[in-house]
């Protein structure tokens, strides 16, 4: 479905900035140094990273949101089925929303759909920390509960606090 609506839906949102600062970047330039950035650096890095990998081509940048939209539906369905007792159908049904979510219709590149990755990824993460406890594992736990905020610092920054909330 993205990658239909990708060739059809035109955005009606200047991306111009986002792909400028990736290509920047991908060209070797340092940010905060040689430019500016309103949001943290992890999206434009991706950008960038998907440029190097694929070219210098648009597609390109929607093919990586539909990848990541269908990466966020099995990671969901992963961390949802050991709450729900392996019912399998159930899972399913609570992901469904994820199929019809806003990458879809609007298959564009935006720091909401990595930074959303990455929180659904931690939570994914502490049901592997919960199951056995190991320094190294509360470190890559701790390192990956971060990961949102080099999206979005705001967005990361309240999921830090209500994550490190609940596990008090």
């Amino acid at each position: 479905l993205v990658f239909v609506q990708r060739s059809r839906v035109l955005p009606l949102v200047d991306f111009s900035y986002q792909i400028e600062a990736g290509y920047r970047l991908y060209r070797g330039q340092v940010p905060y140094r040689d430019f500016l950035l309103v949001l943290p650096p992890g999206t434009y890095s991706v950008i960038a990273l998907v440029m190097k990998v694929f070219g210098l081509k648009m597609c390109f940048q929607g093919y990586y949101v539909m990848l990541l939209q269908a990466l966020t539906i099995l990671v969901t369905y992963q961390a949802i089925k050991p709450v729900v007792k392996n019912d399998g159908s159930f899972s399913l049904w609570l992901c469904s929303p994820l199929i019809f979510a806003q990458f879809v219709i609007y298959p564009f590149h935006s720091y909401d759909i990595s930074t959303g990755f990455a929180m659904i990824g931690c939570i994914l993460c502490y049901g592997w920390l919960e199951r056995k406890q190991t320094y190294l594992r509360c470190f890559l736990f701790g390192v990956i509960l971060t990961l949102p905020s080099f999206f979005k610092q705001n967005t990361g920054l309240v999921w830090l606090i209500c994550f490190l909330f609940v596990l008090a």
